[in-house]
Order: C-alpha cells, then structure tokens, then sequence
C-alpha cells in the first residue's frame, strides 16, 4: 500500500477530523473512533468478540486494546506478549482467549487478562508472511492468509498443526492484510489495502465479490464480524487522506440477519461480586455453529448449567436465599457442568439442518448451584436471552 514514513508518523497527529461524504457505495459507517486514543501508531489487527460485546485490536508496537464498541478503552496490555511486528489477531469466542501473530508467523496465544497461556508456534513453511487471523469456532481451528502472492489461506489447528492450504481463485490482485470468518455463511472476509478493498470467499477459496472501502476513506489493516447486526468491523492506518488509526464499524457487506438476539431480566451478583452476563456469538441458524456462553467472576468454581426454554418466567428465589436472582425461563432443555475458564464459561453446538426452525422463538438463562458466598442459597443466575432463529 502506501509507505508510512516517520515524517507522516509525525503529522498524524496534527491531522483534523474531516467529514465524510456521502458513499457511492452500499457499505456505509454506523459509528468510528480512533486507535489507539492519539491515533498515531498503526493498528496492525483486529477481532470482534461477540460474547463480551468487545472490540480487540493490536498496533504496531505491540500494544494490544480492548474497546467498547464505542471506542472506550477497556483494558490495554504491553509489547512482552506480542510476537514481532504483529499483523492479525484472532479471537475465540467460547473462551475469549486472544490468538496474536506477527509477520514472520509466530502465534502465541494470550488470556482476556493480558497474561499467555503458554501456547506459542509457527506458520511456516505454509505461510511465509502473514496477512491476517481468524478463527473458526465450529472447527476450532486458526485461518492465516498469506500476505504474498499467490493468493492462498492455510487452517492450523489450535496446536499448530498444519491442516490444508486453500488457494483462491479469481480475484485479481493480492494484498491481504486483515482476515474475519462469518460461522453463518462459512465465508472469508480478506482485507486489502492496495485496492482499499474488503474481498469476500467462501471456505473452498472461490470468490464470491468485492466490496470497495475508498468511497469511505478507508484502507483497511484489521477485520472482524458482529454477525448478530450485519456489521463489518474495520481497522485502519490511512484514513480519508490522512495518516490515523481508526476503527469503523460499517453496514453493507454482510448480510443482516433476519433472526435476533434481545437480552431481557436482571442477573444477581456471582461470589467474586461479578454480574453474570449470557451471551450468544451469533443469531440462532439452522445448520449453523453457535456458542453460547456467560461471562462471570474467574474464581468461580462451580460449573454452569445452562436453560433452554420455550416459556418465559418471573420468579423470584428470594424465597431459597437467592435474594435477587431470578428465574427467567423454563427448563424444556439442561446443558449442564460447564466450567469456567477465565471468566468465561459456555459451548458452541452445531444446530440441526432444518430451515422449519426459521422464525420459532427460544429462550435461555445459565445459572450456578454451589457458589458459595454468593447468597446464604449458593444460587446465582444470569440475565435471560430471547431469540428468534433464523
């Protein structure tokens, strides 16, 4: 793409807001902010987590946030974890660890708290030069682009292990840098900063079209998904011909569901003091892979069980003990014993492939028997989840 000399380093700073124009395209902007909050150093990776409802990005010294949505900072952590001019970043929304690669394709994995697991590897030999991160939560496997033509992804296990290669065909040009997978349609999302692009392939590496980012004033750098809202989330160093990382969260390249999520109901307190909060990663789909997981206090110990329910409830446990949780749903189905893991406990299903489920409405709850110091009852329960399956 462009070549980011120092000098231009030096004047992003000094760069004013400008105001967009409208787009001649179909892809437009829901909401931007700048990353990190001087907008100088440039934003190198990108991931949406859907269960937190958090934005992670890392730039090029290393650094890695975590935002609201909105662009408040959550949380930032240092260059010690953080291989080598780092170019992609992954997210995995059943335990919210961070996968973190650098261009010579070293991976290290790291913990919500900034802390590694201890899991390091390589990409090479079948990816020289990365171009990007993503993660597949239905396979559990780790997609790198190759920055270097020809245009080609490779899937790792979460060990390391080579998979396959997967070339892509008939898309011209080549100059990936950000990577996102859609687990609804199964499809690839390629930045490319050349063509100030984002290209769109299905897990086979056949191309599916072309969505032009320039009429936004957007090169990108970083992508990733919120499939629960259609949105592309987008980072980027040149931005409307001026040198600032930003992150745009932009309509009109995936497709919008015609299901929905909708959280409903109050959770009381976990032992740790935490409000739990259940979440799910995309919009219930029919042949698709869904995880479903509460974020909670890291000592918790006991497991969760999870409810799914048909009829929606109001009760109260005060009565138990449970002095301010709520029973939200019934119980027509029990997902129970799943443990918590740095905050983080739920599953991802893969749900049947049957397209009369469309339109049908569920609700869930996951609640926590046992945890003591919570309530003279143990009892702790989360926020209640309505959906309608798409």
């Amino acid at each position: 793409m462009r070549n980011h000399s120092r000098f231009l380093l030096a004047l992003a700073g000094a760069c004013v807001a400008l105001s967009l124009a409208s787009p001649s395209s179909a892809q437009t902007i829901v909401h931007q902010f700048a990353v990190p909050p001087t907008g100088g150093a440039q934003a190198r990776g990108l991931d949406y987590d859907p269960i937190s409802d958090t934005i992670w990005v890392v730039e090029e010294y290393g650094r890695i946030y975590r935002f609201t949505r909105q662009g408040v900072v959550l949380a930032m952590h240092g260059r010690p974890v953080v291989p080598y001019s780092p170019k992609g970043l992954a997210v995995d929304p059943l335990t919210g660890h961070v996968w973190i690669g650098g261009v010579s394709g070293d991976v290290v994995e790291m913990r919500p708290d900034g802390t590694l697991t201890g899991l390091s590897f390589n990409l090479r030999p079948q990816i020289t030069s990365l171009g990007g991160l993503a993660f597949d939560p239905e396979s559990r496997t780790l997609l790198a682009s190759e920055a270097s033509p020809p245009p080609r992804f490779a899937e790792f296990t979460l060990s390391g292990t080579w998979v396959r290669n997967l070339p892509i065909v008939g898309i011209g040009s080549w100059d990936p840098v950000g990577l996102a997978y859609d687990p609804l349609s199964r499809h690839l999302y390629l930045g490319e900063d050349s063509a100030d692009r984002v290209l769109e392939v299905d897990r086979n590496g056949a191309f599916f079209g072309a969505f032009a980012l320039r009429p936004l004033g957007i090169s990108p750098t970083g992508l990733g998904i919120d499939t629960r809202t259609g949105s592309l989330m987008v980072s980027s160093f040149f931005y409307a011909n001026c040198y600032q990382s930003r992150v745009t969260e932009i309509s009109g390249v995936v497709s919008p569901p015609s299901g929905s999520v909708t959280s409903f109901g109050a959770a009381c307190r976990d032992s740790s003091g935490t409000l739990p909060q259940l979440s799910l990663s995309d919009v219930p789909t029919s042949g698709s892979p869904l995880t479903i997981a509460t974020t909670l206090g890291s000592t918790v110990s006991v497991p969760a069980t999870f409810l799914l329910g048909l009829g929606q409830l109001n009760l109260a446990l005060d009565f138990l003990g449970a002095n301010g949780c709520i029973l939200h749903t019934t119980s027509e189905w029990v997902l129970a014993s799943v443990p918590n893991l740095s905050g983080r406990a739920g599953l991802t299903l893969v749900l049947p492939n049957d397209p009369a489920i469309a339109g049908r409405i569920g609700l869930a709850q996951s609640l926590w028997i046992g945890d003591v110091g919570a309530n003279s009852a143990g009892i702790v329960t989360s926020n209640g989840l309505r959906f309608v399956f798409q």
